[in-house]
């Protein structure tokens, strides 16, 4: 039987299967459960990118693993072991598990086969970022580009620079989602929405939430654009239950709550002021908007506050996370905050936020990158 499929390219270059009708659905299911181990394990991999470009995360996944498992117990099913393992690490990556996709995209790369290098780094790529760690995934992005150039690898690079420096990557991003269509497509509209309702250009976000919302295979990109994320009525995953919160900048960038790990885009502002607020107690948000996001004109810097807050709260689901009262802004008592850039003997080999440009930004980067404290007036 020959399947005449529409390929539509996922973040790792590899075709992400279109709609199917019931019939080939079905057909691929017998396929898969009967004959050669090849041929089993290739409908299985055509079933898990099926699934996911349906939102069906579970039968992407299961299916995935069933193929890896083929490829590992028969011979015969072993050419099949480089997509294999990288559907796997697709299907884990978008079910959340993100360790156990960057295993599988490192164990694809391992694997000696022409042409497979760059889909796994682009694996890597897409894995990094959406576990909060932009630099890295730009430098497997980058690694994926210097292999083979790719529209899949521009749009890798273009999402990490979106999470690195928004404003900067904007115009970029805008032209690049107008020359797609298809899940690229939609995992670049579900950022420019969230910049959209962030800048209060309503009619613009919904525009490119129309474009987010039909590709349920980038649904996951809703994880870093709570704002979109809400107004598309895309439920995130609560962390309620546990009463710390962990800043994280040393390594990946966001919020750890319980066993949950939030990735927090953006320049690392956001962050830093949380982490302000766990150095120094309540602050008056003047102090805290100079001492960690520079000069400006007092309007921009309270909707820059504010816009930073929100997006915490947005993203913690805790409504109560940061508040202010009089001016003064206060993080939640009854949760216990720590910051991994404020651990005893903390240090960083490259400069901490290097994009934060505040007096309190300053000194804390030179503390992390010599351990040496710059004398200030109190203040």
């Amino acid at each position: 039987m020959i399947l005449d499929l529409t390929p539509l390219p996922g973040l790792d270059g590899l075709p992400v299967t279109g709609p199917l009708p019931g019939g080939v659905f079905a057909a691929l299911h017998a396929a898969s459960r009967q004959g050669a181990a090849l041929g089993r394990a290739g409908a299985l991999l055509t079933l898990s990118r099926a699934h996911l470009s349906r939102g069906e995360t579970l039968q992407a996944r299961t299916c995935a693993d069933e193929a890896l498992h083929l490829t590992r117990t028969h011979r015969l099913a072993r050419p099949l072991r480089a997509p294999a393992l990288l559907t796997a690490s697709v299907t884990a990556r978008v079910s959340g598990d993100h360790a156990a996709a960057l295993a599988l995209a490192d164990a694809a790369l391992r694997v000696r086969a022409a042409d497979w290098p760059v889909h796994a780094h682009l694996a890597r790529a897409a894995t990094l970022r959406l576990s909060g760690e932009p630099w890295g995934a730009l430098s497997a992005a980058h690694a994926a580009q210097e292999h083979t150039r790719t529209v899949s690898g521009e749009v890798a690079e273009t999402l990490t620079w979106f999470a690195i420096d928004p404003a900067g990557t904007h115009a970029r991003a805008a032209h690049l989602a107008g020359r797609l269509e298809g899940p690229l497509q939609a995992r670049l509209a579900w950022h420019l929405a969230e910049h959209a309702l962030a800048h209060g250009a309503q009619p613009e976000a919904e525009g490119w939430l129309r474009l987010a919302a039909a590709q349920p295979f980038a649904r996951e990109e809703a994880a870093l654009t709570p704002r979109a994320a809400a107004q598309a009525g895309v439920t995130l995953p609560s962390a309620e239950g546990s009463r710390a919160v962990q800043v994280l900048t040393l390594t990946r960038q966001g919020l750890q709550r319980g066993a949950t790990f939030t990735p927090v885009p953006g320049d690392g502002r956001a962050l830093a002021l949380l982490t302000f607020l766990i150095h120094t107690g309540p602050a008056h948000w003047e102090r805290a908007a100079d001492a960690v996001l520079g000069g400006g004109e007092r309007d921009a810097l309270y909707a820059q506050v504010r816009h930073h807050l929100s997006s915490v709260r947005h993203l913690l689901r805790h409504p109560g996370a940061v508040t202010s009262r009089r001016g003064l802004l206060f993080l939640d008592p009854a949760t216990d905050w720590q910051a991994d850039a404020l651990a005893p003997g903390a240090r960083s080999a490259r400069p901490w936020l290097p994009h934060v440009p505040g007096w309190w930004a300053e000194d804390r980067r030179a503390l992390l990158h010599d351990g040496k404290e710059r004398d200030r007036p109190p203040g």
